[in-house]
């Protein structure tokens, strides 16, 4: 219980130095970034174009089709889910930081769809907070901006999802989500690129908002509460954390980051 306590308060801690909490947001631990750049792609809800579209419609403005886009400076770990995306049939689209200040701008004064049909797709929009290689920050606002998205010719319709790849941001900077509003819905980072240490552990940190898209194919250890041996049926835990950290969690680092915390 101890332990179970331990893990808790790290999780907390977490938030609070990002100025968020619970109510926003769960703590997903992961390996590092990239498990959960690859965590993100495994349980997205990529939807496949239909073989019959309505009469007039296109499979971009139908929306049959999930999409998953991605800025070109991004780290090979978040175009590795491409690789993901293609597999279950999803469009796959690269864009500049030019194209994506100009999406931006066009969907300024746009408000997010509040009757968006259930049966619309996911959409998966991914971006580093800070380019690896030439060390460039980009906008935290784009991901509201994203979300304010509305179907057009160029822009399939769908709930569209935002995901930042801060681990090279919060090497040099301090990650700022207490506004929900502007932030992003998943957001990966590794804690030894914030304080050199443990090596093993990273974190996805999944708005609350967006945690029932994510689902999972296989489960293991306890994120599942039960199981049916002779049928393929099985009920995940409530708590997205329980549901995606599969077995057990790698407690050790995660008592050696609240030491690091407590300093």
């Amino acid at each position: 219980q101890r332990t179970a306590d331990c893990v808790q308060w790290v999780r907390s801690r977490i938030l609070e130095t990002f100025n968020t909490t619970e109510l926003d947001y769960s703590v997903v631990f992961t390996a590092n970034a990239t498990a959960g750049l690859k965590l993100v792609g495994e349980s997205f809800p990529w939807a496949k174009r239909s073989q019959q579209l309505e009469p007039g419609s296109s499979d971009e403005t139908h929306g049959a089709t999930s999409h998953f886009w991605f800025l070109q400076q991004a780290h090979t770990s978040v175009v590795g889910i491409r690789e993901l995306a293609y597999h279950h049939g999803a469009r796959v689209r690269s864009f500049t930081e030019t194209e994506m200040n100009r999406w931006v701008a066009s969907v300024a004064d746009n408000e997010p769809s509040s009757d968006m049909p259930p049966t619309s797709p996911a959409h998966l929009v991914a971006y580093p907070a800070q380019c690896n290689f030439s060390g460039t920050r980009f906008p935290f606002t784009w991901s509201s901006a994203i979300r304010r998205c509305v179907a057009n010719e160029t822009v399939p319709t769908g709930r569209w999802v935002t995901l930042l790849d801060a681990a090279s941001y919060v090497t040099t900077a301090s990650l700022d989500l207490s506004s929900s509003k502007d932030s992003a819905d998943l957001i990966v980072m590794s804690f030894y690129k914030v304080f050199g240490f443990p090596t093993g552990l990273g974190a996805l940190l999944v708005k609350n908002s967006v945690a029932p898209l994510l689902t999972k194919r296989y489960f293991g250890g306890g994120s599942v509460a039960a199981i049916v041996y002779d049928e393929p049926w099985q009920q995940y835990r409530a708590q997205i954390s329980d549901r995606l950290e599969d077995g057990t969690v790698n407690f050790m680092d995660i008592v050696a980051l609240k030491s690091v915390y407590e300093r």
